[in-house]
């Protein structure tokens, strides 16, 4: 463990290198059922393994024996069509149509009755098909996605390990929505699960582009531990741990660094949650679906005032070392009711706290991981970003109101009609991670609102279709650009196989 945290990526491939061989020669003679692919994937708590997203694969997939023993193979086959408009509230011409094609190849091979090998290859091809400013590109490439091997059934019966590059999502994707190198082991009981797990970013992808990573996502190793107590059949109760160490040198006053190796932010930051989560039901009045996140984050972090001196280099001019300390919020609720067209009506409501002053060496905003995504269901067939489709903001010096209006349509299908309401803890001309390219002024609290309308359509086996209407109108907060919209409309179809 020591050699792990001194070195850097070379060195972590080479330790899960040499765990993954001592790992698969220990697991040879072991006996355990043999189980379908979808089943290794969810073995163990839905925190670590169980995919919240929408797709679905056949139960019935492509089967070959290889060395005798099965290999199986599957994946998925999705089009995107996307149109945005005035994403920077009219302040340039920035409208755009996308297209987006992506294929995903499944491998999934049962070296031994207990040990399991899953690679996944990612072709993609996007090409701009319109840009109001004419500034048009095209992507093509193969990725190497995921790729890791899963023991099951170690020692007690209840310890599974999985080492290599691997997904990692909890429940709400509030925590973590992400692809990792790492070593997890988790332990599942009856009504208890818990996970620990140590990785990297996988800064070194397998690709036909030569895409940099980005600097800040280098050198950064991270630390996630959850637990999960199922204390009735339908309700848990969830703890969350994420360590963010970044071992980056953070370069010093007057040192003229080249563009691409530059990282302005570096931190040690902690996040420690709770979460409850579940359902309660009435004979008459229907289901209502609850939950209730809650997180604390502090550490330290230092931040970097560059100057750009040409040549793709920048002069480090200032440096400023913060503490971090601050929280987050978020809870609400789903009513299935059982009125005539059975609708279902949700409320939300999140804030993150903000900062008041940025100069007193102490920074009181909570932020989330960068890990998470912000994506779940009210109930639907789809999953959506909860925060907004469009804006999709950061929890961070922010506060969230959400109202939502669902139907189900035939079998498999739903319509849903979201409204959001953001308004700022305290004023300030950032708003984290949000897709607005325009920033708020600083002087009102205001943010806007923002509209979602939501199809999803399942009613053909394999075949998963997904409409997604959005509209974000600003307020106070942009000044003069208050009152001026920003739309986009989405079209997603996805065959799974």
């Amino acid at each position: 463990m020591p050699l792990f945290f001194a070195s850097r990526r070379t060195n972590l491939s080479t330790c899960l290198a040499l765990t993954l061989a001592t790992t698969c020669s220990t697991a040879i003679g072991q006996n355990i059922p043999h189980l379908p692919p979808e089943e290794i994937i969810q073995t163990g708590a839905a925190s670590f393994t169980q995919r919240p997203q929408d797709d679905e694969r056949p139960e019935e997939q492509f089967t070959v024996k290889w060395f005798n023993r099965p290999l199986t193979i599957g994946g998925e086959i999705d089009t995107k069509l996307r149109y945005r408009e005035d994403v920077s509230l009219g302040r340039r011409h920035d409208d755009d149509l996308r297209l987006s094609l992506g294929l995903q190849l499944e491998f999934f091979y049962r070296l031994t009755p207990d040990t399991s090998l899953y690679i996944e290859i990612d072709p993609s091809y996007q090409t701009s098909l319109y840009a109001e400013d004419d500034d048009t590109d095209t992507s093509r490439k193969i990725e190497l996605g995921e790729l890791w091997v899963y023991v099951g059934e170690l020692g007690n019966h209840r310890l599974s390990l999985q080492i290599g590059r691997q997904y990692f999502g909890d429940q709400r994707e509030w925590w973590w929505d992400e692809q990792l190198d790492a070593v997890r082991v988790q332990y599942t009981d009856d009504s208890f699960s818990a996970q620990f797990a140590i990785g990297v970013n996988p800064t070194t992808t397998i690709s036909t582009e030569s895409d940099r990573p980005d600097p800040e996502d280098e050198d950064i190793i991270w630390l996630i531990a959850s637990a999960d107590w199922a204390w009735t059949k339908k309700n848990h109760f969830e703890m969350f741990f994420l360590s963010r160490l970044d071992h980056s040198p953070t370069p010093n006053v007057g040192d003229i660094i080249s563009e691409k190796w530059l990282d302005n932010e570096d931190a040690m930051i902690n996040w420690l949650g709770l979460r409850s989560r579940g359902r309660v039901k009435s004979d008459n009045f229907g289901k209502v679906y609850y939950w209730l996140d809650g997180g604390v984050i502090y550490g330290k972090e230092t931040l970097l005032e560059i100057t750009d001196i040409g040549d793709n280099q920048s002069k480090i001019d200032q440096r400023r070392d913060h503490t971090i300390s601050g929280w987050g919020l978020d809870f609400g609720a789903t009513w299935a009711s059982k009125l005539p067209y059975q609708p279902r009506l949700t409320f939300g409501y999140a804030k993150g706290s903000g900062d008041t002053n940025p100069n007193d060496g102490m920074n009181r905003a909570y932020r989330q991981s960068g890990l998470q995504s912000n994506d779940h269901r009210f109930r639907g067939v789809n999953s959506f970003r909860y925060y907004g489709e469009l804006s999709r903001p950061e929890l961070s010096n922010l506060t969230i109101r959400t109202l939502a209006l669902g139907f189900p349509l035939l079998k498999d299908s739903s319509l849903e009609l979201i409204y959001h309401r953001y308004t700022q803890v305290h004023a300030s001309d950032r708003l984290r991670n949000s897709r607005i390219r325009t920033r708020p002024k600083g002087k009102h609290r205001d943010i806007g609102e923002e509209f979602n309308i939501i199809l999803g359509m399942e009613d053909w086996q394999q075949l998963e279709l997904e409409l997604v209407v959005t509209q974000f109108r600003a307020s106070k907060a942009y000044g003069i650009f208050s009152g001026k919209k920003a739309s986009s409309i989405t079209l997603q179809v996805q065959y799974n196989f």
